[in-house]
């Protein structure tokens, strides 16, 4: 396979990754797809492209709000009054379109549910970023939220959304389990694996590190978590990530 992507996570909610990219710690696996491959394409798709053809193809058939399953535990969001947005802005309160804060883009909207092959996921990350950056947070008076009494019957047999994904001739594979993969001599870690702030390079280029020992941590009352060496080596760099080389 010469012309391929790298998906890092799972086919719903991982998300392309260069070959050149680490290992992390919040690393669970790899997929990897043709470049042409539905799940390759629908992540390569430009907003502004999406934007345009939910403007123009949602039907506003509830397919996508049926089957969300935030919807579904009781929140109040409701994506396809979302999409609506879309061809009429500023026809819908306010509370409607901070909802879209509430959406784990779990990928059943726009993998699953819509007939039409939309993207209400893509659509509630792009108005999530947007909020974020105006600093405007969704607001709910209530406290506690009753799961719909459909949700029981709406959930998704994983034989057919897999065979919807394109990945059923998969789903059966079980790759071999390998317990000891050859140490890198050569090792670079991003001082951001996890939610909260960066952590703080505790070393600089030139130090001798042994493995195991903590090279970056985060400032003190903040969310986040410390870095330790995996090999012993030298600092050959602290930004943007930590490079360790080893002398062997």
């Amino acid at each position: 396979l010469d012309d391929f992507a790298i998906i890092e996570g799972g086919p719903m909610m991982g998300c392309i990754i260069d070959i050149d990219e680490p290992v992390k710690k919040t690393t669970s696996g790899f997929l990897v797809f043709p470049k042409e491959h539905p799940l390759i394409v629908n992540r390569l798709t430009s907003i502004n492209y999406i934007l345009r053809i939910a403007a123009s193809a949602c039907m506003q058939c509830r397919a996508c709000t049926d089957l969300c399953p935030r919807y579904l535990l009781g929140h109040p969001i409701e994506p396809h009054k979302i999409m609506r947005s879309t061809a009429m802005p500023l026809s819908l309160p306010v509370e409607t379109m901070t909802a879209a804060m509430l959406c784990s883009e779990c990928g059943i909207c726009e993998l699953f549910a819509c007939p039409m092959r939309l993207s209400p996921r893509r659509i509630n990350r792009e108005l999530k970023e947007r909020f974020a950056a105006q600093s405007i947070r969704f607001k709910c008076d209530d406290d506690e939220f009753i799961p719909r009494e459909e949700r029981e019957y709406r959930r998704i047999p994983s034989r057919r959304l897999a065979e919807r994904l394109g990945i059923l001739d998969y789903i059966d594979i079980h790759p071999q389990f390998i317990p000891i993969f050859p140490i890198s001599s050569k090792v670079r870690l991003p001082l951001k694996q996890n939610m909260g702030v960066p952590a703080i390079p505790l070393v600089i280029v030139g130090d001798d590190v042994k493995k195991s020992q903590k090279i970056a941590d985060i400032p003190k009352g903040e969310l986040g978590a410390p870095l330790h060496a995996p090999i012993d080596g030298k600092i050959i760099s602290i930004e943007p990530d930590i490079v360790i080389e080893s002398a062997n």
